[in-house]
């Protein structure tokens, strides 16, 4: 697990936070001082020290699914003061463990939520390289042009890079707007609504419906339940 994913994790900072604290010194792998936040290091051996206190992945997993509805973010505490999604959770939940998010959904995004504190669940739910399928369900406004879908998956340029669907299905259309399905297994900042937005296709609603095996089914927004099983 990278060093920088690793206290992000189980640190309580972000990932940006954690990169200037390690280059600023203020980290130990084994004793000895690191720099580089993007090192590899093994949470079950290596020692990890952040400003003077050993940080140790959980043992006692949980996984909570949750419905989020608009008007939430998806961290762990924002510096701007806005609601999270473990602001929906029971205040004995969020004592006992230490729980984070996985993944990104943006403030205006609805849908299915894993609350975990398994980092190395959260590492292979995130990183592309394991191709775990997201699945959403996203109206636009306007029509599709039959090229279209083929031309999202094969890839589009954004500002950091090509950026694309894995699979992309027209489900209703109407006079003025279009429900799709779309499939993929990146997790690129806003990726669908920039994607979308590059061919004129503002995104109106976006919800997401399923992480891998996890389906979101009979879950209201604003609520969640606790999972028997671990995702896969």
């Amino acid at each position: 697990m990278r060093l920088d994913n690793f206290l992000a994790t189980y640190g309580q900072v972000s990932r940006r936070k954690a990169r200037e604290l390690t280059i600023a010194g203020n980290v130990q792998v084994n004793g000895e001082v690191v720099n580089e936040p993007g090192i590899t290091i093994n949470p079950d051996k290596d020692t990890i020290i952040l400003n003077g206190k050993t940080i140790k992945p959980e043992k006692d997993f949980i996984y909570i699914a949750l419905n989020k509805p608009k008007g939430y973010v998806t961290t762990t505490v924002d510096s701007h003061g806005e609601k999270t999604v473990l602001d929906l959770l029971s205040k004995e939940l969020t004592t006992k463990y230490r729980l984070f998010p996985v993944g990104r959904l943006d403030k205006f995004s609805e849908g299915l939520v894993l609350i975990t504190n398994d980092g190395e669940l959260t590492n292979k739910i995130t990183h592309p390289r394991y191709e775990v399928e997201k699945e959403y369900i996203v109206t636009i406004k306007g029509k599709v042009d039959k090229n279209l879908p083929a031309k999202l998956i094969k890839g589009i340029e954004l500002d950091d890079g090509i950026s694309k669907f894995d699979n992309i299905l027209i489900i209703k259309s109407d006079k003025t707007t279009t429900t799709l399905k779309i499939l993929m297994h990146e997790g690129k900042k806003h990726q669908i609504r920039r994607m979308l937005g590059a061919v004129n296709l503002p995104v109106l609603r976006l919800k997401r419906v399923r992480i891998g095996n996890l389906v979101m089914e009979n879950l209201i927004p604003s609520k969640y339940t606790i999972l028997k099983t671990k995702p896969q």
